[in-house]
């Protein structure tokens, strides 16, 4: 295995890890932008945009897209969060010039107008979709309780008055502005050929906007709150609890993360033997989510309104118990070996790897390999998972309870 990078001259970065044996090769464009870096106006932009590339470009109609991608049996999409936009795709080796080609040519969307208007009514459609999923909306809504006015309250969907406010002249402009060369990264894993990968890319991106987004980074100003937020669709109730936890840039998120598989896995966790296995409750979790300045520690449960509240003490109980029931030697063990297994698992898999080493180049532009990665969490102990228990669990939070209407 090696890792190899490369800066073009249009200060576009290149990245790949390669393992010269794999069977397959695992192309990703990486563009540092998403729902954090939209202005109120346009809201979901980074989204719809995502939605767009795929609609046709200078060279290629949305059909020849999709043929082409079929034709050397790709496996291809998107996504969008809160602060990237990532185009991928997965093929055998000797398809990396076809595949890279595509990838590169969706960089430069036309943006059609009558385009923009058919997509805004399927965008629509997923927003009225989500909303009308349990816990409807709840989770943004949370986010936006505990962030205030932070960048990261936005929706990564937008919401129904943005996008339908939405012109594809603004949709023009973010484009031009975001998907500069110093905003973005190739990245590639498993059976790769660098030097061409990197002379392909040279070429194809000589007509891409030049230029770097600095993104700012701000203080969360926390007000502990509780709120209540009705939807006549509920049967159940859905609790969500928000507090500070580490970044992706925080070394403690190790510790943190094996803190919380103890406490909120959904298997074999202090929560899932209280309120899973005992049938307290239809889900419960505690889990981390990272960004690349700050953190959040999240926990999430599902319970019928008859027992709710009851319901809901245990799962606060457990939550301090990691404060004041300290964790075993066992249940750290056991927390390791899990994520020792999923992280084994995912690097088998070229695709899973490239969202890894792009992930971590984007944001701290660090090559980890996967035994590095285990090696951190082996390295954490029972005075680190107190510490952060210590720090971190003892936190002001926000809570939101989403519940049918009286």
């Amino acid at each position: 295995m090696e890792f190899r990078q490369a800066k073009l001259s249009n200060g576009l970065e290149v990245v790949a890890e390669i393992h010269p044996t794999a069977l397959t090769a695992s192309y990703g464009i990486f563009v540092n932008t998403g729902a954090r870096d939209e202005q109120h106006g346009v809201a979901g932009v980074s989204h719809f945009l995502e939605h767009m590339v795929f609609k046709g470009t200078k060279t290629r109609s949305a059909a020849q897209v999709n043929l082409e991608f079929d034709r050397i049996g790709a496996s291809a999409n998107a996504y969008t969060s809160e602060e990237r936009t990532v185009y991928h795709a997965t093929v055998l080796p000797e398809f990396q010039k076809p595949v890279m080609d595509l990838l590169c040519d969706l960089m430069s969307p036309v943006l059609d107008a009558e385009e923009f208007r058919k997509e805004k009514d399927v965008v629509l459609e997923e927003i009225a979709m989500y909303d009308d999923q349990p816990p409807y909306g709840g989770f943004e809504k949370a986010m936006e309780m505990y962030f205030g006015s932070h960048p990261l309250s936005a929706r990564v969907l937008g919401t129904y008055d943005s996008v339908s406010g939405m012109t594809v002249e603004q949709m023009r402009e973010y484009h031009q502005l975001r998907y500069a060369t110093g905003n973005m990264i190739v990245c590639a894993t498993g059976n790769v050929d660098f030097e061409r990968l990197v002379e392909q890319v040279q070429q194809a991106s000589e007509h891409w906007p030049v230029g770097t987004r600095i993104r700012e980074n701000f203080e969360v100003a926390i007000h502990p709150t509780a709120a209540v937020m009705q939807h006549p669709a509920a049967c159940q109730n859905y609790w969500i609890r928000v507090s500070p936890g580490p970044s992706r840039r925080d070394q403690d998120r190790y510790a943190m993360r094996l803190l919380a598989t103890i406490l909120g896995d959904d298997t074999g966790s202090r929560i899932f033997w209280e309120l899973i296995d005992t049938g307290l409750a239809e889900g419960a979790a505690l889990y981390c989510q990272e960004f690349d300045d700050v953190g959040l520690v999240q926990a999430s449960l599902c319970a019928g309104p008859e027992e709710f509240e009851a319901v809901q003490e245990v799962l606060v109980n457990v939550i301090h118990s990691g404060v004041t029931v300290p964790p075993s030697q066992d249940e750290l063990e056991q927390a390791f070996h899990k994520i020792h297994a999923s992280i084994v698992l995912a690097s088998e898999r070229s695709s899973n790897r490239l969202f890894t080493v792009g992930s971590a180049w984007l944001s701290r532009r660090a090559w980890e390999t996967a035994d590095e990665i285990i090696a951190r969490y082996r390295a954490v102990t029972l005075n680190d998972i107190q510490r952060v228990a210590d720090q971190y669990l003892k936190q002001p939070a926000i809570s939101l309870l989403v519940c049918g209407e009286k």
